[in-house]
């Protein structure tokens, strides 16, 4: 069974090694101090040498003996045990002979026969205390050795070739085969580290490093490290880690503060371990704690230094990416709100131009292709509002599994002969509030995206859909971390078997224009960045060099949001309306457009160039007024204050907001206020009739 040791060995007597040719001389000498020390006699210097041992701390030697002389086997015991304190007993104190004695003997005292046994027991008394202040001191100077020599390999080495250095030094003072160091991880749950070493004499194998559950704490593990006790076994022993049973043992635990950190065995040796070996060991396991506890104190700041500098770099490089792309999402919806402007006039006057033609007239066929390329560089204002994420027009629930089902052909379509696309969607999942337009347009793109990773060659396409509950961990791993809040989010993952990314790659592949084909085609990625912005959802890639990419989109779960009201439009073919239009807007080719559309449609109309003279000009028409179309950005009073002072003059007004800006982004403010309807812009003549018929007539 195990001896638990919580208590030191007994203090043992100092020993005393008399030798002395006359039975008498060392029956009398033995006598006098068998009371207070452990005496070992010998009769001649061979004997008395052969009895000799690190433990004796005085040493009574005769001067006259047959065969060694005392002066030699003084000589030789000073060679043997410098520590011991060498006695000359003499009847003939001469200065040669003493001098000799000094000088070759290293002794420290001498008796002169006869002499009493008070004087034997007080000499010998004053001279063991010496040696033990000598060897106390040797002690001290051995352990601060150790102590400096085990700081030095936890401060010089890591890993495995530390715990390696500290097994040598610790298996080498306790004359061990085999050690290990098993140290308590932070949760306090396992072992994280342990090294063994095998057969110290037949070449020192090399540590090896497992983790040990806490269910494992069997046999000499358990009362080292869950109770901090010392553990000594003299006999046949199994040990945790060890392949085979060890010849004895012996497990001391590594306490800092009164806190077990690590535990110490040692095993395989020749002889019992006793009271020695287990103040030996524990001695070390003092010595290392203060030194253990700094060091992986010092690894567990590193590695939050380390875990810190990651996430320092990855917060500096999401604000860098941040910042670069609302720097051009400004630009590019600045440029796409006042193109739409540009194109409100362009559309607006070759619908007023159609309207005027004949269907026989030469000079239709040039408009209509005027209208379809004012269309067409609407589409690309909607591209780069969508980059700035402000692309989102009409917000509906959407089954996005649904989605993806009916654009399979379209999908089938548009991707390489040799791809073939595998789908995996989930039912049952809730809505995203999203539009369909934009939505369906990240799809096409990472499709198209995948088939041009696969090029040529044989690959498979995989689409899949599902939902995920996103803590703050999971979102801040996604390409851009917006803040986003925690919650359900509905994800759509496209992935393919293509060529794969460098990370260089993948930093660059939301710039606009950006491909690693011939030329830029388009927005792409950007696009498809800017609508999952204009989301509020997230991006995750994973990419690897000849392993294929995977593209995951997550949309917010969708949940009751109110909603501004607005009357679908309908067909205004041949329409007329009636009474007094308010016309508000700051570019004059949209006041002039807009103002002649109206006017062809049947309405007297006012025009405004800001808010505050539209306010003065339906302060003067207030009871006339049947509808305002009012812009949203403009100078002098906006939109928004303008539609507020409106209501308040006559709360029964129909506002009619008109925007550059996409309508989710134009309204928010407006939401429950009493708006009446909303027009992107560019518009063009049947569009406005469309949404002004189904506010006066609905």
């Amino acid at each position: 069974m195990y001896d638990e040791l919580q208590e030191g060995a007994q203090e043992r007597r100092p020993q005393v090694l008399v030798i002395d040719d006359e039975p008498g001389n060392l029956r009398m000498m033995a006598g006098a101090l068998e009371d207070e020390f452990e005496v070992l006699t010998a009769t001649g210097g061979d004997e008395g040498l052969n009895l000799l041992n690190d433990e004796v701390a005085v040493l009574l030697c005769d001067e006259r003996m047959p065969g060694l002389r005392g002066i030699d086997v003084l000589r030789e015991a000073r060679r043997r045990c410098e520590t011991v304190s060498r006695v000359l007993v003499t009847a003939y104190p001469d200065k040669s002979l003493l001098a000799s004695a000094i000088n070759e003997g290293g002794v420290r005292r001498y008796l002169e026969k006869p002499f009493a046994p008070e004087e034997l027991v007080s000499l010998v008394r004053q001279e063991a205390r010496y040696v033990a202040l000598v060897r106390a001191d040797a002690a001290r100077s051995a352990e601060l050795a150790i102590r400096n020599r085990i700081a030095n390999v936890f401060l010089t080495t890591s890993g495995d070739e530390m715990f390696a250095m500290l097994r040598g030094e610790v298996l080498e003072a306790a004359q061990s085969r085999c050690g290990i160091l098993g140290i308590v991880d932070e949760s306090g749950a396992v072992i994280a580290h342990q090294v063994v070493c095998e057969e110290r004499d037949a070449g020192a194998a090399a540590a090896r490093s497992r983790v040990i559950e806490r269910v494992d704490w069997s046999g000499i593990w358990s009362p080292t490290l869950a109770e901090g006790k010392t553990v000594r076994h003299n006999s046949e022993v199994a040990i945790p880690a060890q392949p085979q049973p060890v010849q004895r043992a012996l497990g001391v635990p590594i306490v800092h503060r009164d806190c077990v950190i690590a535990s110490l065995i040692v095993g395989q040796r020749e002889t019992d371990y006793g009271a020695d070996a287990v103040l030996l060991l524990e001695t070390l396991a003092t010595a290392i704690a203060p030194v253990l506890q700094a060091r992986l104190e010092r690894d567990r700041k590193e590695r939050e230094r380390a875990s810190e500098e990651r996430a320092r770099h990855h917060v500096e490089k999401q604000i860098q990416q941040a910042q670069k792309l609302e720097s051009l999402g400004v630009l590019a919806g600045g440029i796409a709100h006042d193109f739409n402007n540009i194109l409100t006039g362009v559309l607006g006057n070759a619908s007023l131009a159609l309207a005027r033609l004949g269907p026989e007239s030469p000079a239709r066929e040039e408009i209509e292709q005027v209208e379809k390329a004012a269309k067409w560089a609407a589409e690309l204002t909607q591209q780069m509002l969508a980059y700035s994420g402000r692309g989102r027009f009409l917000v509906v629930p959407l089954d996005i599994g649904k989605i993806v089902t009916e654009m399979a052909h379209l999908l089938d379509a548009a991707t390489s002969k040799k791809a073939v696309i595998k789908y995996s969607l989930m039912a049952g999942i809730p809505p995203i509030m999203a539009d369909s337009a934009q939505v369906r347009q990240v799809v096409m793109n990472l499709i198209t995206n995948a088939s041009d990773a696969i090029g040529d060659a044989s690959g498979v396409i995989t689409v899949g859909t599902g939902l995920i509950e996103a803590d703050r961990g999971y979102l801040r791993d996604t390409f851009i971390d917006w803040d986003l809040k925690e919650g359900r989010f509905v994800w759509l993952e496209v992935s393919d078997t293509g060529c794969g990314m460098e990370e260089a790659t993948v930093a660059k592949i939301f710039d606009p224009f950006f491909t690693t084909k011939f030329t830029g085609r388009g927005l792409g990625l950007a696009a498809v960045l800017g609508i999952v912005r204009g989301h509020e959802g997230a991006l995750k890639i994973y990419s690897e060099p000849g392993k294929g990419t995977t593209f995951k989109v997550l949309f917010p779960a969708a949940s009751e949001q109110d909603k501004v009201d607005f009357v679908s439009p309908i067909n205004a073919e041949g329409w007329k309306g009636e009474g007094v239009a308010l016309l508000v807007d700051d570019e004059e080719v949209v006041r002039r457009t807009a103002g002649a559309v109206l006017k062809r449609l049947g309405f007297e109309v006012l025009v405004a160039a800001d808010g505050r003279e539209a306010l003065e000009l339906f302060e003067a028409n207030i009871d006339s007024v049947r509808v305002v179309l009012l812009d949203m950005t403009m100078p002098v009073m906006d939109g928004s204050e303008t539609f507020r002072e409106l209501k308040r003059l006559r709360p029964d007004v129909r506002v009619v907001l008109s925007s550059g800006y996409n309508e989710q982004e134009a309204t928010s403010s407006f939401a429950g206020k009493g708006l009446a309807g909303f027009i992107q812009k560019p518009y063009s003549a049947r569009k406005l009739a469309a949404i002004l018929r189904g506010i006066l007539e609905g």
